[in-house]
This record gives structure tokens, sequence and C-alpha cells, in this order.
């Protein structure tokens, strides 16, 4: 069952309120991309993008938004065979899995995700 699309801004309001964290902005040749990392360490926990679908192996020609975050290989390995989860775009596919912002995933499990993200890299 498909739940309402996840809005970019609905995720990043998240990480600003529970991590004080502002987005980043990093690329100019991707304006819209907004990376997520601890400020205690400089270390990423989580990237939003637009791609195109067919660029993550979707049948479809669309531009869509997707959120990359850290994950535990053992817990990437169960959410593979989710709907809504795909191996990490652009990322190492051990440590990071991608999420689908097209309502394929509610928004409690993606907050769930972002905090064990953010839990792994705060450290210092």
């Amino acid at each position: 069952m498909k739940t309402k699309n996840i809005n970019r801004e609905e995720i990043i309001t998240f990480v600003n309120k529970n991590y004080n964290i502002k987005e980043e902005y990093l690329w100019k040749k991707y304006p819209r991309y907004c990376v997520f990392r601890n400020m205690k360490n400089r270390k990423w926990f989580g990237i939003i993008m637009n791609i195109n679908a067919k660029k993550i192996g979707l049948d479809n020609d669309e531009e869509i938004d997707i959120l990359v975050v850290k994950c535990e290989s053992t817990l990437k390995d169960i959410l593979l065979d989710k709907r809504g989860f795909l191996p990490a775009y652009h990322m190492n596919k051990n440590n990071w899995i991608t999420i689908l912002l097209n309502g394929s995933c509610k928004i409690n499990e993606i907050e769930k995700l972002i905090k064990h993200a953010y839990e792994l890299v705060d450290y210092r």
C-alpha cells in the first residue's frame, strides 16, 4: 500500500529539529542535492538527491527524490527485501541504502533510519 510522497522539506525539517543540523548544498552542478553531516566530526549520514529514476533501475524516465543514508550492512540486507529501498546510489553499497521518497516508505520508518544513520557517525 502506497502512502503519500515524502517531501524533501519534511526530511530537512526533521533533521534540523532533532539534530540541530542545517543541510548543506555543496555542488553548483547539483543545486538540490543536500548533505547532512554530524557537526562534531563532519561525517556524512545522509544526502537527499533528485535523480532520473532510470539511474537506480526504475522503469521510468521521471526525476525523483531519494534519500541515501548510512546503514549497517545487516540492516541494509533486510531493508533491500522491502518495497521502497534500493542499493545505495552513488555511495558505498555496503554501508549506505537508498530510500525512495515516493510514498513507498512511511515517514516514521524513514525517521528511524535517519536516527540510525546519525548514531552510526556520532563519535569523536
